[in-house]
């Protein structure tokens, strides 16, 4: 079940929101487990306690002042600032106003992909305007339950984390070419069972050649197009074979897969397992 929380008081105001599993796909490499934000005045504390996951903040204006077993830390505007999991949270009244977005994190690409954007933990960094808008709509994403919601946290997580190294964070595609990616996410999402749909089919509609739409959309999203199409259909399947006894040639090709064997090599490359195996270990 998902969960929301908010803390309020006469200093501020504090919210976020859980992902409704407690742990990510084994297919998603980087989890968006909880984001939300917080409006503060003088006297507020950042609410206290032990976090177990990467916990990551970016200032939208104003000073925070945080105590952890990190270390004490002052963030301004435009600062950002990643926790490693494990990190303790202490109580610290703020002496200024602010207002921040926040996220955490997990997944077996978390520890890599912050290193290689440059994100060391315990460290203020200075980066760009904070991305309110991302982090909403990481939020929609973490309170929808949907098939493809969690590929989607993931991508905006993703886009976050790069934008932070960056500094421009929302600004690395023309804001048409980003709308045309998020109309290719959706139009993947609803197309993923069809055997006959490809990303070519898609490219071609959208008025791209293959190899830019590529190119847009992993910028966008931190995955390939392919990729991406393909762990939707494996998502599928999965919820298939705990819901169904049919034939796994007919699932295969329900789920979007022309080719059984083909589709047996994928499932165990990135399962470990057989299909067979996976319905037999429920």
């Amino acid at each position: 079940m998902v969960t929301r929380k908010v803390l309020k008081n006469e200093s501020g105001l504090w919210q976020g929101i859980w992902r409704a599993s407690p742990s990510p796909s084994a297919f998603v490499p980087l989890g968006g487990r909880s984001a939300g934000s917080a409006s503060y005045g003088r006297g507020w504390s950042h609410p206290q306690g032990k976090i177990g996951w990467f916990n990551f903040y970016w200032m939208e204006n104003g000073i925070l002042q945080l105590s952890s077993s990190g270390g004490e830390f002052n963030l301004r505007e435009r600062d950002i600032l990643l926790m490693p999991p494990g990190s303790e949270l202490f109580r610290r009244d703020n002496q200024s106003d602010g207002a921040y977005c926040w996220m955490t994190m997990d997944g077996v690409e978390a520890a890599s992909l912050c290193a290689t954007f440059g994100l060391g933990t315990n460290l203020v960094m200075q980066s760009g305007k904070c991305p309110v808008q991302l982090f909403r709509q990481l939020e929609e994403s973490l309170e929808d339950i949907s098939a493809g919601a969690e590929f989607r946290a993931s991508s905006i997580t993703y886009e976050i984390l790069a934008g932070s190294a960056s500094g421009i964070c929302g600004e690395t595609l023309n804001p048409a070419h980003s709308s045309l990616i998020d109309e290719a996410v959706k139009r993947i999402e609803k197309e993923a069972s069809n055997p006959e749909f490809s990303i070519k089919i898609l490219a071609d509609e959208l008025g791209l050649h293959r190899s830019r739409f590529s190119r847009l959309f992993s910028a966008k999203t931190g995955i390939p197009p392919s990729d991406y199409l393909r762990k939707m259909r494996l998502r599928l399947a999965l919820t298939a074979l705990r819901r169904s006894k049919a034939p796994l040639a007919k699932i295969a090709r329900e789920c979007g897969f022309n080719d059984t064997a083909w589709f047996c090599r994928f499932f165990l490359a990135e399962m470990g397992m057989t299909p067979s195996a996976f319905r037999r270990s429920l």
